[in-house]
C-alpha cells in the first residue's frame, strides 16, 4: 500500500523548512497543518514526550516506529 508524507514534524527546525519533496514543521505549528492519518514517532527513546506535545495538537493515531516494525514483522512470520 502507497504511503504519503506530507510533512515531518521536527523541534530542531526554526520555523518550516523544505527540501525538494519533504517539509519540515516544528511541533509548535503542528495544528497550522494538514490532516494525516497518522503519526510515526521514529525518535522511540523520546516517544512519551512526543505524544505529549503532538497528541494535543491532533487527535490521530501516535506510533512508534519500533512498534510498527514489531507488527510488520509479526505478520510476516
Amino acid at each position: 500500500r502507497d504511503m504519503d508524507v506530507p510533512y515531518v514534524i521536527d523541534k530542531g527546525v526554526n520555523v518550516v523548512a523544505e527540501f525538494p519533496d519533504l517539509k519540515i514543521v516544528k511541533p509548535e505549528l503542528l495544528h497550522e497543518e494538514e490532516e494525516v492519518d497518522a503519526i510515526i514517532v521514529t525518535a522511540v527513546y523520546y516517544f512519551e514526550d512526543i505524544f505529549t506535545e503532538v497528541y494535543c495538537k491532533k487527535q490521530v493515531p501516535i506510533i512508534a516506529l519500533d512498534k510498527l516494525i514489531d507488527t510488520v514483522l509479526e505478520k510476516e512470520v
